[in-house]
């Protein structure tokens, strides 16, 4: 009986020692100055340096039980989200990483009220532009009903949030990406009449049977664009048993091809026309 109290009491012991060493800290005061001392490497553009320090912040500090405001709260998961963006090397095709440090930033902006400040517009037309992406990547390849669910619910936000923009680059880019995410998501969900409909929009936009040519975009780049627009378009047609429109799509294509014209557009478009007729 001796025996088994010193075994409880030493394996009590040590797992009150290991809960208090793994424990996150809840001390506002501590958390503020790791904050103060994150913007200090900001301002001296240290930018990595910014993204370690707020991620050992995440580490540290228990973020949802900490005394501070959502706001707050809010504004570390934002500059995770942000700053990660452009330093890929840091989560190499991790859309996990992504959609939990995005996801933390909305919620956390949809808890502190900051979404009902029409100044704050952009803030949320960003994070839905990187969520959804996510979310239908995640879908893509592991499925799951939840992915599908956010990843259309972002990606219907994003298309509203670009409608809403003055027409000029920034509009171009984040409109590219909500149709792309879209089309991609209906495609890959099997429903290829949503997909056209979505494929459709994105044609129109990039102005594809015109000769204007839209902000961020030079000629090449409008051609290339639009030739695989108009192949995918050739590839719901045929899924929707409306083969004969798509071999025209692809002859066209073809007719059109030029010294520009990538080898891989090119194979894509014969490799096509070859299961047409097979």
């Amino acid at each position: 009986m001796k025996l088994l109290i010193t075994l409880f009491t030493f394996f009590y012991c040590f797992f009150l020692t290991n809960n208090s060493l793994l424990a996150k800290s809840v001390n506002v005061d501590d958390y503020l100055k790791y904050r103060e001392k994150g913007f200090e490497l900001k301002k001296e553009n240290k930018m990595d340096e910014f993204l370690d320090h707020f991620l050992l912040m995440e580490e540290k500090f228990d973020i949802h039980n900490l005394k501070i405001s959502n706001e707050l709260k809010f504004k570390l998961y934002f500059n995770i989200c942000f700053e990660t963006q452009f330093r890929n090397k840091k989560v190499v095709g991790d859309e996990n990483f992504e959609i939990y440090h995005c996801g933390k930033a909305y919620n956390y902006f949809e808890k502190s009220g900051l979404f009902k400040d029409k100044e704050n517009v952009d803030i949320e037309g960003y994070l839905v532009s990187r969520l959804a992406p996510a979310y239908v990547w995640l879908y893509t390849f592991d499925g799951g009903k939840e992915n599908l669910i956010l990843g259309e619910k972002y990606a219907l936000k994003s298309f509203e949030y670009a409608s809403k923009l003055k027409k000029g680059a920034r509009n171009n880019t984040y409109m590219s990406t909500a149709l792309y995410t879209l089309v991609n998501l209906y495609r890959n969900q099997g429903n290829n009449e949503k997909a056209l409909e979505y494929l459709e929009l994105d044609l129109n936009f990039n102005k594809c049977d015109s000769d204007e040519i839209i902000d961020g975009k030079n000629k090449k780049s409008k051609k290339r664009g639009c030739r695989t627009l108009k192949h995918n378009k050739a590839y719901f047609l045929e899924g929707s048993g409306k083969k004969h429109e798509a071999r025209k799509i692809w002859m066209e294509l073809i007719e059109d091809e030029t010294t520009d014209t990538r080898p891989f557009d090119s194979a894509a478009t014969r490799a096509s026309l070859y299961m047409y007729y097979k």
